[in-house]
């Protein structure tokens, strides 16, 4: 039994035309990533143009509905040891319970409130403690879970 023979098939990537073909591609495909990385300008990025692409900033205040949650926010914060963080992160839970509902808890007025989780502020630290009973939390002081820490006693 004979097999039918197949035609034999050229190597295209051979040929000069093909080169050709390929590198007429390669400067297409520079152009435009060249043109679209001109129209990039990565100095001037910010997150506003999130919202052109139907984006918003993330607001962790809608996540802040239990205790629970709060508790493990506000952890994870204090344990950067970063204060400006954690003051944001009080002004992200007050304004979860709300402003003026944990200012009237904490009997200081709602400007007073504001005034001690506005950025760059410097909060007494009676404030935060007053803040924090409003919310039905408190502070807890515990050994740190990383080597490195305080001198043992």
């Amino acid at each position: 039994m004979d097999l039918p023979t197949l035609p034999v098939l050229i190597d295209t990537r051979k040929t000069a035309e093909y080169r050709r073909w390929e590198d007429s591609l390669h400067d297409v495909a520079a152009a435009a990533i060249d043109r679209s990385t001109k129209e990039m300008n990565h100095d001037t990025f910010d997150l506003d143009d999130l919202e052109a692409l139907g984006l918003s900033k993330f607001d962790p205040t809608q996540h802040l509905t239990s205790k629970a949650a709060v508790a493990a926010y506000m952890s994870e914060i204090v344990a950067t040891g970063n204060a400006e963080l954690f003051q944001s992160a009080m002004n992200d839970v007050v304004r979860a319970y709300g402003m003026g509902k944990v200012a009237a808890r904490a009997d200081i007025t709602r400007e007073g409130a504001y005034k001690a989780l506005r950025e760059g502020s410097k909060p007494r630290f009676e404030t935060i403690l007053k803040m924090l009973d409003a919310l039905g939390m408190q502070l807890a002081i515990v050994p740190k879970a990383t080597p490195g820490g305080a001198a043992e006693a």
